[in-house]
């Protein structure tokens, strides 16, 4: 069975959270998340007027899946890998 590559607890999970909230006030963003390479949800945020999110899980494998193949791409090309990924919509 597949485990989270990363669990967070107490002081680091709230330092975490912290930067979460704030990367939400800052970039006026609906939902801010952390995804492990796996595809497990680490740490996610929302913002109070976003409406309720989509599947977190689905989500997330489909975000991992997508760096996984970028990072493909990039082997394809000659590169160790992209310097930048940013998804927004």
């Amino acid at each position: 069975m597949l485990e989270p590559s990363l669990e967070l607890y107490g002081d680091s999970y709230r330092k975490v959270d912290a930067l979460l909230s704030e990367l939400l006030a800052r970039s006026h963003a609906r939902y801010a998340m952390i995804v492990d390479l796996k595809g497990f949800v680490l740490m996610h945020a929302r913002a109070l007027w976003a409406p309720r999110p989509p599947s977190l899980d689905s989500l997330a494998t489909l975000v991992a899946s997508n760096y996984s193949a970028n990072e493909a791409i990039a082997k394809l090309l000659g590169e160790s890998g992209f310097k930048e990924m940013v998804q927004q919509g």
